[in-house]
């Protein structure tokens, strides 16, 4: 099997893709900040608790340091429903 070269561009085929380069290549340069933040988020980010997830901590504290007895404790006592009369 022979290989070929790849076809020859034109003259004028060559410079519409060069202008086409410079005149759209704005738009691949507005996408690297972008890809920057997008980066740095990935690199730096830090699992946080976020709103209620924060009542988890101290259970969560107290199940690695081996003290499980009040994890299955009822957080509010029930109520009784008031009767109307």
């Amino acid at each position: 099997m022979e290989h070929s070269s790849p076809p020859q561009l034109g003259g004028s085929a060559l410079a519409y893709l060069r202008c086409r380069a410079a005149r759209d290549g704005w738009k691949a340069l507005a996408l690297v900040p972008f890809g920057y933040l997008i980066y740095v988020v990935v690199k730096y980010a830090v699992a946080v608790p976020a709103v209620d997830q924060w009542e988890l901590v101290p259970v969560l504290d107290k199940m690695f340091s081996g003290q499980l007895s009040g994890l299955f404790a009822l957080r509010q006592a029930p109520r009784s429903p008031k009767l109307a009369g």
